[in-house]
């Protein structure tokens, strides 16, 4: 696949920006219930930040390797 810095950013994403900071503000304000429920939410954010950089790096794709039989898009030379 070869993405590494794609997947290191999600996970420090994850742990260090995202879910650490909802244990702290969720325990302040639901208690123990507010632990059980940061994971969850961090997760839900996180699917949907990864499913967001995962179509823009299709679309990177796709548009590097659009040239597919017509030419449309493509520059030679």
């Amino acid at each position: 696949m070869g993405k590494p810095v794609y997947a290191f950013c999600i996970t420090l994403v994850r742990q260090l920006i995202l879910y650490i900071p909802l244990l702290i503000i969720f325990n302040k304000f639901f208690g123990f219930t507010g632990l059980i429920h940061a994971q969850p939410v961090t997760e839900a954010v996180m699917m949907a930040v990864s499913i967001m950089l995962l179509l823009s790096v299709i679309d990177r794709i796709n548009n590097e390797y659009s040239c597919g039989g017509t030419g449309d898009g493509c520059t030679e030379g």
